[in-house]
């Protein structure tokens, strides 16, 4: 039962590893991979570790790409083993995040004769809770981050994209577009004014359009055609409306001066001497050729 003290040199190792790891993405839109990173810090072998995905699936891999292929919260961790016999497990503060896109569409105006002016408005297809930012984009240089802007304008013909991107706040987007057509104008002329005699025809003849509609008057004889007759009584300005094979119109005008009949008049005759002056006199109309 006795005791004895030995002094001497002897060494305690001391082994163990910290679990460490990296990722790719925190949040992903809709689906996606994410690439894990072992970065463990050991003293011993590490002979084993697994990775737990949130999703139900684990990994062996050092360095495992995992699809997260549905929307949620998926919190992560690394488990290691050491020859020695050590353990650790690290996980990620917060989980990573498979958030949905927002889904929308664009409704509003299609088409319109220029100068245009075009509403549109950005319509959520999908129940979307978080905060959205809208951004237009009108194909005519201006742009908007209203989610309902109006009073666009289109003042030169064409076919124009309207593009609208609207992000969520986790910083997932959609993006949709929608043509606009800005219609083309006719340029209608009526013709040049005209003077007639009264209850003389006169030829009325518009040019510019497809169709054309004159104001409703009983002087002329047809009010959708481009050339009528007119035979006014007084002085009338003729009203036509052109349209072209999109839709579009515009009106123009053209004035019929009417000459009613006149009554010409000339002085007495009279009796003069030999080199004397008579001055003669005529009334009743705008020229004379005597």
């Amino acid at each position: 039962g006795c005791q004895v003290v030995v002094s001497g040199v002897d060494t305690v190792h001391i082994y163990g590893a910290a679990a460490k790891f990296g990722l790719s993405s925190q949040v992903l839109c809709d689906s996606g991979f994410v690439q894990f990173t072992d970065s463990t810090i050991s003293n011993d072998l590490v002979t084993g570790r697994k990775w737990k995905f949130g999703d139900g699936t684990e990994s062996s891999d050092l360095n495992p790409s995992h699809f997260y292929k549905k929307t949620g919260n998926y919190p992560i961790q690394l488990i290691v083993n050491t020859a020695r016999g050590c353990s650790d497990t690290a996980s990620i503060q917060f989980p990573i995040s498979i958030v949905n896109s927002p889904k929308i569409d664009i409704v509003g105006d299609s088409s319109g004769c220029i100068p245009s002016t075009a509403s549109f408005s950005g319509v959520i297809t999908v129940a979307d809770t978080s905060q959205l930012s809208w951004n237009w984009d009108f194909g005519n240089g201006l742009g908007s981050s209203i989610q309902n802007p109006t009073g666009i304008v289109y003042g030169t013909a064409g076919t124009y994209s309207v593009k609208l991107i609207t992000v969520n706040s986790s910083g997932c987007a959609d993006t949709t577009l929608k043509v606009f057509q800005a219609l083309p104008v006719p340029v209608v002329e009526a013709g040049a004014d005209l003077t007639a005699c009264l209850n003389s025809p006169v030829q009325l003849q518009a040019s510019g359009a497809t169709t054309y509609q004159w104001t409703q008057n009983s002087s002329l004889s047809c009010t959708n055609c481009a050339g009528p007759l007119a035979i006014p009584q007084q002085t009338t300005r003729y009203y036509v409306l052109g349209t072209n094979e999109v839709g579009c119109s515009k009106t123009d005008s053209v004035l019929v001066r009417v000459q009613q009949p006149q009554k010409l008049s000339a002085s007495a005759g009279d009796t003069i001497c030999v080199g004397s002056v008579l001055q003669l006199n005529a009334s009743g109309t705008d020229r004379y050729n005597w």
